[in-house]
């Protein structure tokens, strides 16, 4: 008699065939992910971080994946929400961990509750039991926090959505990036047996993050679970520039056609020193009927408006002081109208917390729209410095240019991930009356060279630790246009895609022949 997998793949090449899912090929039988609309998978995740101090980082998180509706192509469109709790060291970093450490925090991981109908739960297996607790490593794009003497708790709640193939490809999109990144999660699958045989990767442009995988272990025919193992190994600009080293090994189930485990493991060599090892486990599946689903794709569809609309005016609260307090009242409104508004209780319940928190983002909005103002129009406050070749340089020595500032750490990831677009910014301009300066503010020269050198930077990289809050210039990442006379016309604090396309167009209207005065 045939055996389980030889039926469900029959099955499979017949669905295939019927719904012009091309990319499958029953031949190679190639792993493929099986999903249906009203479908939600969920996540747990257990993490721990062993720093070389001798201190821990433990952390939890869950992930929770709805299939809202399937597209003409075959693929479907997927809700994502993350839930990430994170528990501080308890202990001083030269400290000895305690032999009985509590656990961390648990994340809620909320249900639609009464919005949604009795849930059915599908065919197939799901993970019997938790895993052990294990390690989600500090974020490398953050420096490392000095110790306290308690432990804290902090959570952090993401959702996108992604249009998503069979063969695991993802339509980018706006809500997808550094803050989120689904590859944890959903493995891009191989096309066709010569990747089974060679490999094969997935590279994010917007991000720059790549993996690259190859097949493990595949099912055999006689398989009563067959699942593949697949290794994926991560690579980004600022993984080099932290010397982190990240290795993920999934075990995607071909009967369900879902992953189910994801182990990885994290080596990192800057800032917080160590290693991280991470288990992620799926706990479970439950199926809603398809008036919910559109239900949640309406939601979330107002929910990502919203937040795009709520970004827009902090920015330009941020670059308007004179506008600032009516810009971010206008903020707080958004929000709150669209908690009225929005009835499912796992994306009401996100908008609320972020109504309680607008109060804090005014403060800090108002206070990044005064030091802008301050310098805005202003003659850019003077300096000299050498460059990491010890050559000597003075701000007015470029005066009759445009300069273009870029304030920066290697502790701040936001400022590594600025770099790519500054050094295209100097490549755009370079036949122009314009210079492109990084201004490293790191106390130690060293970190500037090797992140210079690693990221093969040409522009000129000066030194500014000496100056850099004369310009406001903080922890985070600061690009300052100061004009042909010396004055301050335009300051982008903080990390944006759109941050080389700005500033362009301010040096473009710099640069642009000013009419005759009458």
């Amino acid at each position: 008699m045939m055996n389980r997998r030889a039926t469900l793949m029959r099955v499979l090449a017949s669905l295939a065939i019927a719904w012009g899912w091309n990319s499958w090929t029953v031949a190679d039988e190639v792993p493929r992910y099986w999903l249906k609309v009203g479908q939600e998978l969920s996540y747990r995740t257990m993490s721990e971080f062993s720093a070389g101090d001798g201190s821990a980082l433990a952390s939890e998180s869950t992930w929770q994946v709805w299939v809202v509706k399937q597209n003409s192509d075959g693929g479907w469109r997927l809700i994502l929400r993350h839930a990430h709790s994170m528990q501080t060291p308890a202990s001083p970093p030269n400290a000895k961990p305690p032999a009985g450490k509590a656990p961390p925090a648990k994340p809620a991981a909320p249900k639609p509750g009464a919005a949604k109908p009795a849930a059915a739960k599908p065919a197939g297996k799901v993970a019997a039991k938790p895993p052990a607790a294990t390690a989600k490593p500090a974020a490398p794009s953050k420096p490392a926090e000095p110790a306290d003497s308690s432990p804290r708790i902090l959570e952090q709640v993401t959702f996108a959505y992604c249009d998503f193939s069979p063969d695991g490809a993802i339509t980018p999109n706006p809500t997808l990036g550094f803050q989120l990144d689904p590859r944890q999660l959903l493995l891009k699958l191989p096309k066709n047996k010569s990747q089974i045989d060679k490999g094969w990767s997935d590279v994010d442009k917007e991000t720059q993050v790549s993996y690259r995988y190859r097949v493990e272990s595949q099912p055999q025919n006689d398989d009563d679970e067959p699942s593949w193992t697949i290794i994926a190994t991560r690579q980004s600009p600022v993984d080099d520039v932290y010397l982190s080293k990240s290795q993920l090994t999934f075990r995607f189930n071909a009967d369900l056609g879902l992953v189910e485990r994801v182990e990885a493991k994290l080596e990192q060599d800057y800032g917080i020193k160590g290693t991280g090892v991470t288990t992620t486990e799926l706990t479970g599946t439950e199926q809603f009927d398809d008036a919910w689903c559109r239900k949640l794709d309406e939601e979330m569809a107002l929910y990502f408006g919203v937040q795009r609309r709520y970004q827009a005016l902090l920015q330009a609260a941020q670059r308007n002081s004179a506008e600032a307090e009516t810009l971010l009242v206008e903020a707080g409104v958004l929000l709150q109208k669209a908690g009225a508004e929005i009835t499912l209780p796992v994306v009401k319940e996100d908008l609320g917390k972020q109504v309680a928190m607008h109060a804090a983002m005014i403060g800090l909005t108002a206070r990044a729209a005064r030091d802008r103002a301050d310098l805005i129009d202003q003659p850019a406050p003077t300096w000299q410095t050498k460059d990491l070749q010890g050559n000597a340089h003075t701000l007015r020595e470029y005066k009759g240019k445009v300069a273009v500032l870029h304030f920066w750490r290697r502790s701040d990831g936001w400022s590594l991930r600025t770099l790519s677009q500054i050094e295209q910014l100097a490549e755009e301009f370079a036949d122009q009356p314009v210079v492109v300066l990084g201004m490293n503010a790191d106390t130690n020269e060293e970190d500037a060279k090797f992140v210079a050198d690693r990221m093969g930077l040409a522009y000129p990289m000066l030194r500014a630790d000496k100056f850099a809050e004369r310009y406001n210039a903080g922890s985070v990442s600061e690009v300052v246009v100061v004009d042909q006379q010396g004055v301050v016309r335009d300051v982008y604090a903080g990390y944006s895609p759109s941050l080389r396309e700005e500033v362009a167009k301010v040096v473009r209207g710099l640069l642009a022949p000013k009419p005759a005065e009458e």
